[in-house]
């Protein structure tokens, strides 16, 4: 509906829109109405015909579709082919596009264009329809049609609402930590909103431990070209070639949104936050957050939240509360004061989501808030148990404590911490997140 289009139109000499239908048009021209440097038809991709040759050629969520609506006896390699007519020598063909093994549909999710479970792992019907592809599917097609030199990016959680974009090369450097953020938010089944059979965090650690992460990916971003020495693909992975940035992280529904990326310098790896636009003009008006945009090393070991969910969906529960006294006692003593009853106003970040383990030893990493006001220790103990534990739940084996006021009750006891007012410190969070 035009999202892609106005980034695209706001960076580009020109853009040629090809859209299906007149109200898919309309709202295009909606998008754009400010803007001059475009033009568009409508009509089927099919029948399409140009003199122009492009730097670059974009399906975003159509490649798929190309069975249904393309009359050829190879519909997608047609679809290929055809838009590599429009390119010049060096140009690149973008395609972003689900991973028909994509691991929410091992995990029962349904398939984004069919209702059915299971319907694009086992295989898709042998008729023309819409379909996606693995991997290799995809690259063979594209080398098959004279794309030789092929770029793969794993999207999370899918390319229709990116939040992560992962290089191959920062996958290979660094699977676990991929699988982690890969399968850190929450994945959309399109059809019937259905929830995943089994925890897809510890699947997604597993794969990666197996060197299969990069094969389970939900979607794709493939950049292809005619030979590697494309000009044009060499512009538009500047940030990767040129900056090594080889992830990225986006925030979306902020006020403030902001991009990490994940730097190599010689043989380590940095994560650098930045503004995602400009800087933003209201951070004097904050009460109660502050943001810490500081680079930070990449921590690897293992992720504190992937342990405890080990734990209780494998009814350990003995080790995983022992684990976590071990994390609040190190988080009480990092981030002590003078007050016995007050933490450093850091530790609001200092949460398991945001711990690593390895060796032994605890790191903090992505602290990218500071509190206004003094944190407590009883704040920082509802926020392990609220904001993490609350969604660790629905994986226990068996949930010692029945609810998570009495886990809170529980470890409030367990380290002398005087109980707060639940209510207040969930909208105290509240307020917090709304100033983000």
């Amino acid at each position: 509906m035009g999202a892609c289009s106005r980034f695209i139109a706001e960076n580009a000499v020109h853009l040629t829109a090809v859209e299906g239908t007149e109200p898919r048009m309309n709202a295009l021209r909606t998008r754009l109405r400010d803007l001059n440097n475009w033009d568009g038809v409508i009509l089927n991709y099919q029948d399409f015909k140009t003199d122009q040759k492009y730097d670059v050629v974009c399906f975003f969520g159509v490649f798929e579709y190309s069975g249904k609506f393309i009359k050829a006896e190879k519909p997608f390699e047609w679809a290929i082919n055809h838009a590599k007519s429009f390119l010049k020598d060096d140009g690149v063909l973008l395609i972003s596009i689900e991973n028909k093994n994509g691991l929410k549909y091992f995990a029962g999710l349904s398939e984004d264009h069919h209702p059915q479970p299971y319907y694009g792992i086992c295989g898709y019907p042998e008729t023309k329809d819409t379909k996606t592809f693995s991997r290799k599917e995809m690259i063979d097609m594209l080398n098959g049609c004279g794309l030789q030199s092929v770029d793969v990016q794993h999207l999370a959680p899918d390319y229709k609402c990116t939040r992560a974009v992962i290089t191959d090369k920062f996958m290979q450097d660094n699977p676990i930590i991929s699988a982690d953020i890969m399968s850190n938010y929450p994945w959309e089944d399109y059809c019937h909103h259905l929830t995943a059979k089994f925890p897809t965090k510890l699947a997604s650690v597993s794969l990666a431990k197996s060197g299969l992460l990069g094969e389970f990916s939900n979607s794709y971003l493939f950049i292809s070209s005619r030979d590697e020495n494309s000009k044009i693909k060499k512009s538009l992975l500047r940030a990767v070639n040129e900056d090594r940035s080889f992830a990225f992280l986006y925030t979306h529904g902020r006020k403030n949104n902001v991009v990490s990326k994940f730097i190599k310098k010689n043989e380590d790896y940095i994560v650098h936050k930045e503004w995602l636009t400009t800087t933003p003009t209201n951070l004097k008006k904050r009460r109660f957050i502050k943001n810490v945009l500081e680079d930070t090393p990449l921590y690897d070991g293992t992720g504190l939240i992937y342990l405890f969910l080990n734990y209780a969906y494998y009814g350990k529960n003995k080790e995983l509360m022992s684990l976590l006294y071990k994390y609040l006692d190190f988080a009480f003593d990092k981030y002590k004061t003078d007050n016995p009853n007050i933490l450093q106003r850091r530790a609001f970040d200092a949460i398991p989501r945001n711990t690593t383990i390895k060796d032994g030893l605890f790191f903090f990493f992505d602290e990218e808030f500071e509190t206004l006001f003094d944190m407590t220790k009883s704040h920082f103990l509802f926020r392990v148990v609220w904001v993490d534990f609350g969604k660790l739940l629905p994986f226990f084996n068996k949930f010692e404590f029945g609810s998570l006021e009495r886990f809170y009750e529980h470890l409030c006891s367990k380290f002398k911490v005087r109980m707060g007012d639940i209510k207040k410190l969930s909208e105290l969070d509240r307020s917090v997140y709304r100033e983000m």
